[in-house]
């Protein structure tokens, strides 16, 4: 039923109105504005991203007041772009389902604004080639309380996690990485645990590198005041551990700025 109504709403939008979805010559995606194309972003489409958005950019969409946001699951080449998500009451912003795997998705410029779990999570297995970039995340994590919950939640290798503005994660932390990618030029403030913490208990390609640079970093440790700023944990089983760690130009302010524990290659410059 949704499929149907999808490709209804799209023939009559094109034929009747001449609407705003139109081709963008770069990437060879559709764009769907919602600032201009009301009922594609009907609540009903957007929250559960799937094949009917396979190479789409879906800009000023909103989510508000809801239990849970968008759902991201089995699209490929997606971009989330310039949305508001705001006020989820049980769960995260936008979680990629890893029982129906995605390609080639990225989050670009959106808000998200008092979210209950984790503001963008990627579980194992959810996503390949995942860009998380120049997102706010505002007040998230508010219903956690053993620490799980974090602003930028990730398990997926190769991920790139950069320019985004993360403020007062109320449980864990800013950034939290199970694999390899890129983590750069970031600012966080205020987390409950790291600004930016790696764990290693999901798997990872070999060989593999975590880079974690230019990133700002302070009021770390709010619920855990151990906690480094950019923390590196590698005591789950030794054959997840990422190969490579290199930490380079970031800004810390506290104590405790880096902690690598024993990884066996992290770099710190």
């Amino acid at each position: 039923m949704k499929r149907q109504r999808m490709r209804l709403l799209q023939a009559t939008l094109i034929a009747v109105f001449s609407c705003t979805i139109v081709s963008d010559a770069n990437a060879q995606q559709r764009v769907v504005d919602c600032s201009q194309d009301h009922a594609l972003c009907d609540l009903e489409n957007i929250k559960t991203i799937d094949e009917e958005w396979n190479n789409t950019v879906l800009r000023h969409c909103r989510i508000s007041n809801k239990r849970t946001g968008i759902v991201i699951r089995n699209v490929q080449n997606f971009t989330l772009e310039r949305c508001v998500i705001e006020n989820i009451s049980k769960g995260s912003g936008i979680y990629m389902n890893p029982m129906h795997p995605s390609q080639n998705v990225t989050l670009m410029g959106n808000t998200l604004r008092n979210i209950a779990k984790n503001g963008i999570a990627a579980p194992e297995n959810s996503v390949s080639h995942l860009t998380i970039d120049s997102n706010i995340l505002v007040d998230v994590a508010t219903k956690g309380r053993r620490g799980l919950h974090h602003g930028i939640y990730i398990q997926t290798p190769a991920s790139r996690i950069v320019d985004n503005q993360i403020t007062r994660v109320h449980d864990g932390n800013g950034i939290a990485i199970r694999s390899s990618g890129e983590v750069s030029g970031n600012v966080i403030r205020d987390t409950g645990k790291s600004g930016v913490g790696y764990f290693n208990d999901h798997p990872a390609p070999r060989p593999s590198i975590l880079a974690i640079s230019g990133n700002t970093i302070s009021g770390y440790g709010q619920r855990a005041s151990g906690r480094a700023g950019i923390e590196v944990l590698t005591n789950s089983p030794r054959h997840l551990v990422i190969d490579r760690i290199l930490i380079e130009n970031n800004l810390v302010a506290g104590a405790n700025p880096v902690n690598c524990n024993d990884h066996k290659d992290c770099t710190v410059r």
